[in-house]
């Protein structure tokens, strides 16, 4: 069986710190995670992620950038595109756009793990995530 496609966005502001959105739905009732879903099939990865962005947030986006990939094991066999974005309009304007979302926070990295649980692949894009800007600053 194929792996299933997602797209996961880090959204930052100019401070650095990172989107959380807080889920109303299951799965991950009530967990914080990152922005993000399942690829449709007529669509390139990059416009799946800024859909996701705009079905969760309310925000178009013209553009996220790229960052890499991760693989989840079985039995959720998914291949996870890591895309970002800095977002720079005013952020206490944001509110969940949908039902899937009943809150959204900015965070700081060093608080960041204070809102685990996260769901599992949210915790590895999150360390995927610290660890190209840690490798960035060497």
């Amino acid at each position: 069986m194929l792996p299933t496609l997602l797209t996961t966005t880090i959204l930052t502001n100019k401070n650095g710190d990172l989107l959380l959105v807080k889920r109303a739905n299951n799965p991950f009732f009530g967990l914080w995670s990152l922005p993000g879903g399942k690829v449709n099939t007529d669509e390139l990865l990059s416009e799946s992620s800024i859909r996701e962005i705009e079905e969760e947030l309310g925000i178009k986006m013209k553009e996220v950038t790229p960052i890499g990939f991760i693989e989840l094991d079985k039995p959720n066999h998914a291949i996870v595109f890591i895309y970002s974005s800095i977002f720079i309009f005013d952020e206490d304007k944001l509110d969940p756009a949908t039902r899937e979302i009943s809150d959204i926070k900015w965070v700081s990295i060093d608080k960041i793990d204070s809102y685990e649980p996260f769901p599992p692949n949210h915790r590895k894009v999150i360390d995927f995530y610290l660890n190209k800007i840690q490798a960035r600053k060497c």
